[in-house]
Order: C-alpha cells, then structure tokens, then sequence
C-alpha cells in the first residue's frame, strides 16, 4: 500500500474506474421513500430534501439537506425518507484484487457548501448521463457510443478528482496499490475486456502474458489474491447483482447475458456464489 498517492504511471493503469450511473431527482421528477440492501457498489448522494442514512458495520450514518453522503463500498442497508430528492452517482474503482481505492474512513457526511466542485462536477456528470438516457436513472441499460462513453469517463474522473481532494481534507487516504507484476496486470487487463458470454481460454490467457498456466496462477494469487478463473467469475457475479438490483431487471436476460443457456444453471450458479437466489435477491 501506497500512501504517499505517488505511484508509477504502469501502476496507476491497474486501477479501473468506471461509472455505473448518475441522475439528478430534481430532473427526474421523482423521490425516494425505500429501504435497499446492497451489496457495496461505491456511491454519493447529495441530499436536496429530506434525509438519507446509511448503516453498516454497527455504524449509522445520515445526511440532510445540503450534505453529501459518501457511502462505503461494502454491504449496507441505505434508508430514505418519504419525499427525499437526491443528486446520486454510482461508480467502481477497484485494483485487480478487487480493493476498492477509496473504502476505508468511510462511510462519511460533508457539507456540500464547503466542497463546491462536487456539486459542481456532479451535475456536469448527471446532464450528460441524462441526454444519452433521457428520463431514466439506469445509464447500464443504454447503448451509447465510444464519444459517449469517454465522454462520462472523463467527468467522472474530473468529480474523483474532487471527491479525493474533499476526502482528504477530513483526513481520509485513497488505497494505493504499487509493484503488481506486469505479466498479472496484462493478464487482469485482457480478462477484464472478455466478454462475460464467453468461457475465456486460460492456457492461451498465460501463453499471451508469457508464462504456463501454473505459472500465471501463482503469480495472480501472489499478487492479487485471487486465480485468474476467480477474477473472471467475479466480474461475472458483479454484472449479475448490478443487473438484478435494476427494477424490472428479468432474470432470464440476466442469464443469457452471462452465456447461460438453462435459467436453472444460472440459479444454481449464482445461489452458489451468493447464498440467494436471482429473484430473492432481486427482491432484497
């Protein structure tokens, strides 16, 4: 760990940041009245009425008018009061192991008066999200093309900006990771970009990066805790909970979208990784 944030370039390329949503409620013409579980997707929430709180770990947060929530990238129980209106964005950023960059101090309130680039390059972020998704809050279920994408990737990098600048103005350090082999990161690269309907080929995975399979899974556990079919199955079970979190969401696409051709296959599968099923955990 890194706590100085001065990191190689090569080392900084192994971080993946990516947004997964962005909408202002005050455009939407809706409000909040629910409780959700989820399983930690790394979000904010600036609060325009109303309230919102957030308990995790034997700890509960809540944030008011004019507060931004920054919420820990961990399984949590989100409540909103009636009426509560929101600016909220969800979004990764995670090493190749799967830690989060920005997870630990938080879940944490700040005064949006006192960190007005937030707010700023939030609704930035939000007005481009909504003219390529036009009265929807899910940007996951919009084709859009290369221009769009870069487009929301590179708002999104100038509000990470800000959000870390905010952050360590009360003290709370991003996770920095440094000296993760090459031949890992390339490998972690190239299945991150696999297309989640296909079995990767794992020997010819470790052939592209130069080693044998054997040797490309000891230098994945020894670097980033995990075996290359792991890291692949678990960019699956993400996709997979992402989806079913999506109101309306039907599990059979979810299914076909992750290569599955028998709905039971893909319950068993995912009741396997999770404890529930698809639609208990849709449900939740």
């Amino acid at each position: 760990m890194d706590l100085t944030g001065n990191m190689l370039h090569w080392d900084w390329l192994n971080l993946s940041t990516h947004l997964l949503w962005c909408y202002d409620d005050r455009v939407l013409n809706r409000t909040h009245s629910e409780a959700v579980e989820t399983l930690g997707n790394s979000g904010a929430w600036l609060v325009y009425q109303g309230h919102a709180t957030v308990e995790h770990d034997g700890q509960h947060f809540e944030a008011g008018p004019g507060q931004w929530m920054i919420a820990k990238p961990t399984k949590r129980l989100q409540r909103f009061a009636p009426g509560t209106q929101i600016l909220s964005l969800a979004f990764s950023a995670t090493w190749p192991d799967g830690a989060h960059w920005l997870c630990e101090g938080l879940s944490v309130v700040l005064n949006a008066d006192n960190h007005p680039a937030l707010e700023r390059k939030a609704m930035s972020l939000a007005r481009t999200a909504n003219r390529i998704a036009p009265g929807s809050w899910n940007l996951l279920q919009h084709r859009i093309d290369y221009r769009e994408h870069l487009r929301l990737e590179s708002l999104l990098a100038d509000w990470l900006s800000a959000l870390v600048t905010a952050l360590q103005a009360n003290g709370i350090t991003p996770l920095n990771r440094s000296g993760i082999d090459p031949r890992a990161a390339q490998a972690f690269r190239i299945l991150n970009a696999h297309p989640l309907d296909e079995r990767p080929d794992y020997q010819q995975l470790a052939t592209d990066v130069g080693l044998s399979l054997a040797q490309l899974t000891r230098v994945f556990r020894a670097h980033l805790n995990v075996t290359p079919r792991g890291l692949f199955e678990r960019r699956r079970l993400e996709h997979a909970c992402q989806c079913l979190r999506v109101s309306g969401t039907q599990v059979k696409v979810v299914a076909y979208d992750l290569g599955f051709r028998h709905l039971s296959h893909f319950s068993a599968w995912f009741k396997k990784q999770t404890g529930q099923s698809p639609r208990s955990f849709a449900r939740h």
